[in-house]
């Protein structure tokens, strides 16, 4: 009977342990503002919502529910109260970005990502998300990537488009695809570590 028990005992470390990984591990201590547009994808804001342990969601655009506070209520002195700032793609920023045309959801986004690169904060990009920061200018003469298709966007602001699942430029770091979204985040968790 003890044997099984320990057998028990043991499985059931082992699937915790496998579940612990599985999830990239916890969340490193640090406060990060995540911030979403409206079909934003899923996959990506999970993965990278366990970048740290405090997390604010900042919802921009037509998002209507699950956020912690609109984009348009963000001061630009609010952001140094974080140690990152993260934009999340989706299709709803994909196609304001494929558009051309920048709205004032586009301004406030690239807003608060030019307070956060003043501030000394780090800034994470995924998908079609890196066309924020590089609007707002922080990402001229520097290595960046995109959500394939979304290239020129980064060249037209004096960017440097790099093919990859992620490029790190100081403390900028982008990803192209949902695929990337675990590798984004690591990074970003070892670049807190280090504040």
């Amino acid at each position: 009977m003890r044997r099984y028990v320990a057998v028990a005992i043991i499985m059931a470390c082992l699937v915790l342990a496998a579940a612990y990984l599985s999830g990239g591990g916890a969340p490193v201590e640090g406060r990060v503002a995540l911030v979403v547009f409206e079909d934003y994808n899923p996959h990506e804001f999970e993965t990278l919502r366990s970048t740290a342990t405090e997390v604010t969601v900042i919802g921009a655009g037509n998002l209507t529910s699950g956020y912690d506070v609109r984009i348009e209520d963000v001061k630009p002195s609010d952001i140094r109260g974080y140690d990152a700032v993260i934009f999340t793609g989706g299709s709803g920023l994909y196609r304001r970005v494929k558009s051309g045309h920048v709205d004032r959801d586009l301004e406030m986004a690239a807003g608060i990502a030019e307070s956060a690169s003043r501030s000394g904060k780090i800034i994470g990009a995924i998908c079609a998300a890196p066309a924020i920061p590089a609007m707002a200018g922080i990402l001229r003469g520097q290595n960046a990537t995109i959500y394939p298709g979304l290239e020129g966007v980064l060249s037209e602001n004096g960017a440097r488009y790099v093919k990859g699942d992620v490029v790190v430029s100081g403390r900028i770091v982008t990803a192209s695809t949902p695929e990337s979204a675990g590798k984004l985040r690591d990074t970003l968790r070892d670049m807190i570590r280090k504040l």
